[in-house]
């Protein structure tokens, strides 16, 4: 805000019933995705960008006695990108790329496998002249008072 002004403002849902100081996940998992919406999406406006961070509580599947997960959006309303330049940045975040193109959304998209594996996940959708939302998918966990005092987060 501070270095875009009026160009750029933001909004943050947080679904009531989570508490963010209690819940945890990988440090600096958002922030990539954030500077991405910022420096890409909202690049070429002049003003009214927009990038919406939005964290809610989902059953994981179908099944009622599955897990929870939290999904955390991060959209913006900026260029957005064709079917082509999507799917490019899809292989890029699977697959390491010599051409540096991707490389945050690369390592998010690791961290996430390496961290929690199967099903949790990243999922970006695109659509150009409206924007681009990049959802990430992890396991809810939240941190008791005893986790938090023995200095486990």
């Amino acid at each position: 805000q501070l270095r875009f002004g009026d160009r750029i403002s933001y909004e943050i849902q947080v679904q009531e019933e989570i508490d963010t100081g209690k819940t945890a996940m990988i440090p600096l998992l958002m922030q990539p995705l954030i500077e991405n919406a910022i420096l890409h999406g909202l690049e070429e406006k002049e003003a009214g960008g927009m990038v919406r961070i939005s964290i809610t509580k989902e059953k994981l599947l179908a099944d009622p006695a599955s897990d929870y997960a939290l999904m955390i959006s991060i959209s913006d309303n900026g260029c957005g990108m064709d079917e082509q330049a999507l799917a490019e940045l899809k292989q890029h975040m699977e697959h390491a790329s010599k051409d540096k193109r991707s490389i945050g959304l690369y390592n998010v998209n690791q961290r996430i496998h390496l961290s929690y594996g199967a099903p949790y996940e990243m999922r970006i959708i695109s659509q150009k002249g409206i924007g681009t939302a990049i959802t990430l998918v992890l396991p809810y966990i939240s941190i008791t008072e005893t986790e938090e005092n023995d200095g486990k987060f």
